[in-house]
């Protein structure tokens, strides 16, 4: 399952829906896959990259652009062909091999692309009520068998729609070098375009970095991007008032000690 989504914000004093992402930090802890485009171009095309990630990871996904500022503005694209959509997505009977360890336990060597939720030949038991340990012990599980495969197959879904289309994204998208803005969605726009200005009249280098993938968050890209920069700016379309820190500037904040290979040593 993808859901298009176009983020607005939630009333928390006056109506208004166009002043933040708020109803997509709610569903952070959701457990879905999040994809941010910062034009309708990669909208559309994160809609492909996004199905064709979810399909591969069995995990639902988000594909976000900022409500009205993208979703209801009037801009100019190429739409996809037919046949590119069915070439690069497939058919929901195709016959695949199980891409991690535990599909293969739960399926066999392969799978078909969409399996069936409910399967008479092979009944399974879904949403049973469970004990605190092992209610817990599921919820862990899911971290290092789906969870954490799923940037790799982002990646080589980028890496596919690129060798169909020429158009490459990656898990961030990275403009100039120096200081460092980084945001989500349609504000990167207005960045690229500051960051141009600011080192022509300035010269102070300056980076634009677009989070093409908010969830799970793409740690070690984050840290290779940043590495060296002198400061890190994070532009974000919510308040949450009653947190330490705004998402996702906590986890930039965390990005440095994450992505640290850390060691236990034993002394005598």
């Amino acid at each position: 399952m993808v859901l298009e989504v176009a983020a607005r914000a939630l009333t928390k004093h006056a109506l208004n829906v166009h002043c933040g992402h708020d109803d997509i930090y709610a569903a952070l802890d959701t457990g879905g896959t999040m994809l941010t485009a910062r034009d309708v171009r990669q909208a559309t095309d994160q809609a492909l990259i996004s199905r064709k990630a979810a399909e591969l990871s069995l995990t639902p996904a988000m594909n976000i652009q900022d409500g009205f500022l993208t979703s209801h503005l009037e801009r100019t694209f190429l739409m996809h062909e037919a046949e590119l959509i069915r070439e690069f997505s497939g058919s929901p009977e195709d016959v695949i091999a199980c891409p991690t360890n535990a599909q293969r336990e739960l399926f066999g060597p392969t799978r078909v692309r969409m399996p069936g939720m409910i399967d008479l030949k092979r009944p399974a038991l879904t949403g049973p009520v469970q004990n605190q340990e092992h209610y817990m012990n599921g919820v862990v599980a899911r971290r290092n068998n789906f969870y954490e495969p799923i940037p790799g197959m982002l990646e080589e879904a980028y890496r596919e729609f690129g060798k169909h289309t020429g158009g490459y994204y990656g898990l961030l998208s990275e403009y100039e070098t120096g200081t460092v803005f980084l945001s989500l969605r349609a504000s990167a726009e207005c960045i690229e375009a500051a960051v141009d200005d600011i080192e022509r009249k300035h010269d102070e280098p300056v980076e634009s970095i677009h989070l093409n993938v908010l969830c799970p968050f793409p740690i070690a890209a984050i840290a290779s991007a940043c590495r060296g920069r002198r400061d890190v700016i994070t532009l974000i379309h919510t308040d949450a008032a009653l947190s330490s820190d705004n998402p996702p500037a906590r986890n930039v904040r965390t990005t440095p000690s994450r992505s640290l290979r850390v060691t236990q040593v034993g002394f005598v």
